[in-house]
């Protein structure tokens, strides 16, 4: 059951992401000061190389258009306000304000179909994200992320208290397709 005001941080992944990222670097570095203290040369360019591409691609995710790194911030009933989100003092890219109930046309669900599952899975279910849809000029903030029935009756409740219309969807280019098999 949700209750007002509910606070909300769906960041924890991201964060966990940059700090794996940045141990990676801590490690890639160390490797280049052992390579240099040892002399070997070769070994100190082919790590330099390692660093090059993966600040390449942490710089490629970091700028991709569309992309968020969730949300931290407080829902009220009438309105929402998000903080920003930094981890070793890089900041992450999340919608930071404060913005009133009416500069949201909804509360939608996306559907992250999981394709291969773990063994040792907790649940066998989709991912649900909930978010409040911005209008023109309001970021789309999430509030949660979990299973997906879960998530949508998480998103029927916040819809019921705030007075917006919830709309179900899955990622750009796939689609929802529920089959039960047996009774």
């Amino acid at each position: 059951m949700v209750t007002l005001p509910y606070d909300f941080d769906t960041t924890t992944p991201w964060q966990r992401i940059v700090k794996i990222t940045v141990a990676i670097c801590v490690a890639l570095l160390a490797a280049i000061a052992a390579a240099a203290v040892m002399r070997s040369w070769g070994a100190v360019a082919g790590i330099a190389i390692c660093v090059a591409i993966l600040a390449f691609m942490v710089r490629l995710v970091a700028r991709f258009p569309g992309l968020s790194f969730g949300a931290r911030g407080r829902l009220t009933a009438a309105e929402i306000e998000t903080r920003p989100v930094s981890v070793y003092g890089i900041p992450l890219r999340v919608p930071v304000g404060r913005y009133a109930i009416s500069q949201f046309a909804g509360v939608r669900v996306v559907q992250r179909i999981i394709v291969i599952r773990p063994s040792n899975a907790r649940s066998n279910e989709d991912i649900g994200s909930v978010q409040l849809v911005g209008r023109a000029g309001t970021p789309d903030i999430e509030l949660l992320s979990g299973p997906v029935h879960a998530a949508l009756g998480v998103a029927r409740e916040i819809a019921s208290l705030l007075g917006l219309e919830v709309e179900r969807t899955a990622l750009a280019g796939e689609k929802i397709v529920e089959v039960k098999l047996g009774n």
